[in-house]
């Protein structure tokens, strides 16, 4: 298996370093994206992954090696992916088809200095609660996006809880409904200019 969730545990972040690379023979499998640096030396490769991600929406594998090595690279494309998956070789656009697995391949010779870039452009989706479909997170790309509804009826007593969190709901005070006249998110939400 190589899916890899954030569960509801704090001790997942520290263990995402395990999820990010997996091989077989000679398939390399690139799960999660993050500045990591993979010395796969049973191939003689090391494999540094360069990315301001989620800041960004672009990651670049740069490939050392002292021979050329055949890798059969997959990268996984992720469930937000809606609009496509691209990737440079080297500066140059390369067509990759998707696997039935959710991945894409690139199964090549690489050489010392060879780089992939890795570009999937983010996009605001909904995200429907599994538990309760008429609750919805509103998400950009991976990221969850929240908002700042301001702190009126809130207090020390209604913000911090250990037990009995029912009782504690129901004294927050209840939450501004939107009102939206299209089903197009990008009507409903609009980038700050020079912020995140």
């Amino acid at each position: 298996s190589f899916w890899c969730g954030t569960g509801t545990g704090l001790e997942n972040h520290g263990r995402y370093g395990e999820a990010v690379y997996f091989h077989k023979g000679n398939r390399l499998y690139v799960n999660l994206f993050l500045a990591t640096e993979l010395d796969w030396s049973a191939k003689g490769v090391r494999i540094r992954q360069e990315t301001a991600f989620p800041g960004s929406d672009t990651t670049t594998l740069r490939i050392q090696t002292d021979v050329p090595t055949r890798i059969d690279l997959r990268i996984r494309i992720p469930y937000w992916a809606v609009n496509g998956l691209f990737l440079r070789l080297n500066g140059r656009a390369l067509a990759a088809e998707p696997t039935a697995a959710g991945f894409v391949m690139v199964n090549r010779q690489w050489h010392d200095n060879d780089s992939l870039e890795i570009r999937m452009p983010m996009s605001l989706h909904r995200h429907v609660m599994p538990d309760d479909l008429t609750l919805m997170a509103f998400m950009y790309g991976p990221l969850v996006l929240a908002g700042q509804l301001g702190g009126e009826g809130l207090s020390d007593e209604n913000t911090h809880t250990t037990e009995n969190w029912y009782e504690f709901t129901e004294k927050l005070p209840s939450v501004p409904p939107m009102k939206v006249f299209s089903d197009n998110l990008d009507d409903w939400f609009k980038p700050v200019p020079g912020q995140s």
